[in-house]
């Protein structure tokens, strides 16, 4: 997959100080290198391939290799290469299927930015042709269980480690760790989310107490595995590896947002589109001496859907910055409400099911969590797109309408294979423009802004609704349906840009 160009950090035509650096730190007469290529992927790192010829020393041979390093723009959450790397190798240690670790450079020189290299694996990793493969059928049980033993194999790691010392243990609950950590990351955004303040305000209410800490992967989902017919290669891209509790990563691989798409095919499918939980958890219960609790992968699957939301949103941050300039960065920017919808239909799942737990017949005459309660009658209204749209005849929608209709039909068929994923950002791009300008999006935000603050407080806008979420001031005991209103709001959202996704969700929307 090759999106728009975008500025590189390696030179491939000035690779001498890299080669000559690699027969030094491998005790080789010589390295040299050829046929680099920029593998797919690495969204916030590169991956060139390489094929190495290393002649003298204990590496001797012909080899196909990896060399990552940062790419333009680094995000907050990743760590150095330096730690990636030192993660993946305890992790490669502990028997986790994993690259090889060949060699690291904590130092910008020689290729002008730290970089690793490690052994290169083949087999498939992009997440739609994975769980789109109708060999799924055959070998997902068994993948999905492969990939729990593996993780199980990862969290038999725990602090304290030696090689892992730069790794922060948290106190207390480390879910709380996390939300903290996710603020601090949002407030380099500039957009403010009340919705996915309101989510880790929730997070930070029930964050449930562990009773160990393992090494947590931080982004272990289908995307970062590779596979050939269903056998698991290599787990990939360590930059967000930390301590933390064992269910963190069950959740996230389990979180709709990393499905792809494959429980639409077999509802089953709900780890990373693939697999059953059954099966994931089986193969993770065949390694690990204590099995996971199923019941509280439920909580960290919408810590996994806020985690990817931040994520997606500082990944849109590095292109306004200015830092890299990138349409694709800019697209993955505004999946944020995907991920909020998700997280808060999984709210209202877990609550619902903790109040058919606790309720009784005489419990449900006097329950003052009624008003919290959040039934399919109470958002029905709020599911809807702005009933003031507009009918009259706008030329410039009307005219971009048309320019994609022509862009589809005339041009994006004619594109070298190279350039078909960049035309395919390209039209949904104008797509989503064309949806928004039907919208009124902001026309529904202050709808919702009303509700919650009144008609005539001049002051009321989003970023003081995220800012009241997050301090506490704004709750559902002073306006009992903000879920209802916080869900509406990124519904409209959606309807603009993945209304696909907000159908697949079946959330009605009447336009």
């Amino acid at each position: 997959m090759s999106a728009e160009p975008r500025p590189r950090t390696l030179d491939v035509s000035a690779l001498a100080p890299l080669e000559a650096w690699l027969a030094e730190r491998l005790g080789a007469d010589r390295v040299r290198l050829s046929e680099p290529r920029l593998l797919a992927g690495g969204a916030i790192a590169e991956n060139w391939r390489f094929r190495a010829e290393v002649e003298g020393g204990p590496r001797a041979g012909t080899h196909d290799w990896v060399l990552r390093t940062d790419a333009k723009a680094r995000m907050a959450l990743s760590h150095t290469r330096a730690r990636e790397f030192a993660c993946m190798k305890a992790a490669h240690a502990a028997g986790v299927p994993t690259p090889e670790p060949i060699a690291v450079c904590a130092e910008a020189s020689p290729i002008g930015a730290p970089f690793f290299v490690m052994g290169f694996v083949s087999g498939e990793a992009q997440g739609r042709r994975i769980v789109r493969d109708p060999g799924v059928a055959v070998w997902g049980e068994e993948l999905g269980a492969q990939l729990g033993a593996a993780l199980a194999r990862l969290h038999t790691i725990a602090p304290p480690h030696d090689a892992l010392g730069f790794l922060e243990v948290p106190e207390g609950r480390p879910a709380r760790h996390l939300v903290a950590l996710f603020r601090r990351m949002l407030d380099r955004v500039r957009e403010p989310r009340p919705a996915l303040e309101y989510i880790l305000g929730w997070l930070d209410a029930n964050a449930p107490p562990t009773d160990r800490l393992v090494l947590c992967h931080g982004d272990f989902r289908t995307g970062n595995y590779l596979h050939e017919e269903g056998r698991l290669k290599a787990i990939l891209d360590w930059e967000q590896a930390h301590w933390g509790d064992a269910h963190e990563d069950a959740g996230y691989i389990a979180a709709r947002c990393w499905r792809f798409g494959g429980d639409e095919r077999a509802p089953e499918r709900e780890v990373g589109g693939i697999a059953s939980r059954a099966a994931f958890l089986a193969g993770y219960a065949s390694v690990a001496e204590r099995p996971l609790d199923s019941a509280r992968i439920a909580y960290w699957e919408v810590m996994g859907a806020a985690r990817w939301a931040v994520v997606a949103l500082l990944q849109g941050e590095r292109h306004r910055s200015g830092g890299e300039p990138s349409l694709e960065l800019l697209l993955t920017g505004m999946m944020a409400p995907e991920m909020e919808l998700d997280a808060l239909l999984q709210i209202e799942a877990i609550e619902k099911r903790a109040e058919k737990r606790i309720e009784s017949e005489d419990e449900k005459k006097t329950d003052t969590r009624d008003e919290k309660r959040i039934e399919k009658d109470d958002v029905s209204g709020c599911l809807r797109m702005p009933e003031n749209v507009s009918t009259e005849p706008m030329l410039e929608r009307e005219l971009l309408a048309m320019a994609l209709a022509q862009f589809r039909e005339a041009i994006q068929p004619e594109l070298a294979p190279e350039r078909r994923y960049l035309g395919a950002m390209i039209a949904n791009a104008m797509a989503i423009v064309c949806r928004a300008l039907a919208s009124d999006l902001d026309g529904k935000q202050k709808k919702v802004l009303a509700a919650i603050y009144g008609d005539n407080d001049e002051t009321a806008d989003m970023a003081r609704l995220a800012r009241e979420i997050r301090e506490g001031a704004m709750t559902e005991a002073r306006v009992p349906k903000l879920h209802a209103l916080l869900r509406e709001l990124v519904a409209s959202e959606l309807a603009a840009r993945n209304p696909k996704l907000l159908a697949s969700r079946q959330v009605q929307v009447d336009v």
